[in-house]
């Protein structure tokens, strides 16, 4: 066998291994798509970056207690082409 296939298998065999870590890093289990929520509250920090952009608010409950809220977005790039900017 010669060095460049041995090279080639080894890596082939390398990235199969890491594969379902890169793609379990992206799951949607923790999301209801068809559920829309609305909550008002003030904002405590915007963390626009990559790879996942997050916003920080507290939200005032019927009982008066604040609860802090956070909320994970994509990519800066999907932002800032929705208009996103740090005065946002």
């Amino acid at each position: 066998m010669s060095k460049l296939l041995a090279i080639f298998y080894l890596a082939l065999l390398f990235g199969f291994g890491f594969a379902p870590r890169v793609y379990a890093h992206h799951g949607y289990a923790a999301y209801d798509l068809v559920k829309t929520v609305t909550v008002s509250g003030t904002v405590a920090e915007l963390s626009l970056a990559n790879p996942h952009s997050s916003i920080t608010f507290d939200v005032k409950d019927t009982k008066g207690d604040v609860n802090r809220w956070a909320v994970e977005f994509g990519t800066l790039r999907n932002l800032i082409s929705q208009g996103w900017t740090r005065d946002t």
